[in-house]
């Protein structure tokens, strides 16, 4: 908060260091002369809006910005990863000689999803008596297609294209086809979301968007009539 208090789940108050603080004669001190004396404050309207107590600790109570510190270490060790890009038409880099064809459907999806690049993936870490775990997974990708149009917002990983679909349009994740030939950049967006717990009773969500872009060819399809 402004005042740099921080909600404790433990203690059921708000906690912040008490400034000034109370002298050496105060009893909250307990005849001690290490650590340091916090408030507790209830929330407004709990006990009256002034209603605080006092604690002494040896060390700086936990704080909401350490816990999320921490959790975004374990997310930088879960090495997450922009999705696979699964499209009919191919895209160049995976077949140079793949060309759609103007007006048809195409697909999209994720291709080879794990858990770094899909989710779910969970891991902890400890700092001292501190530990926080960490659960990340993708809810949705935002697919754009290069050519002006809307983005695709998919929920699910798409589903693969197999021949046997022929020129029906995807079932679960795809975008109505190209109209002008040409090379297109297409691009997915995997939107992370990212939750985390710890066991001083601190939690809180991260977000994370990582981009994959691939290349497809469009082209018109020639009829001859003879």
């Amino acid at each position: 908060s402004a005042d740099g208090a921080w909600w404790s789940s433990s203690r059921g108050c708000y906690v912040a260091k008490s400034d000034p603080q109370p002298p050496a004669t105060d009893p909250v001190w307990q005849g001690r002369t290490d650590g340091t004396i916090y408030d507790c404050r209830l929330p407004s309207g709990v006990g009256g809006a002034r209603h605080l107590s006092q604690f002494w600790a040896s060390t700086e109570p936990v704080s909401p910005a350490e816990v999320q510190n921490l959790a975004a270490h374990v997310v930088q060790t879960m090495n997450l990863q922009g999705v696979g890009v699964g499209m009919a038409p191919t895209p160049t880099s995976k077949d140079p000689n793949s060309i759609g064809i103007v007006g048809l459907p195409n697909w999209l999806w994720v291709d080879s999803p794990s858990p770094q690049t899909w989710g779910p993936i969970t891991r902890s870490a400890s700092s001292g008596a501190l530990t926080v775990s960490v659960t990340a997974t993708v809810t949705k990708v935002t697919w754009t297609m290069g050519d002006g149009s809307a983005p695709i917002v998919c929920t699910t990983k798409g589903t693969p294209y197999a021949v046997t679909w022929g020129a029906s349009p995807s079932p679960t994740c795809g975008y109505s086809g190209y109209r002008v030939q040409g090379t297109y950049q297409v691009s997915g967006v995997s939107h992370w979301a990212i939750s985390y717990t710890s066991n001083v009773g601190i939690g809180g969500t991260l977000v994370l968007d990582l981009t994959s872009t691939a290349s497809v060819t469009i082209g018109e399809l020639q009829t001859t009539v003879g």
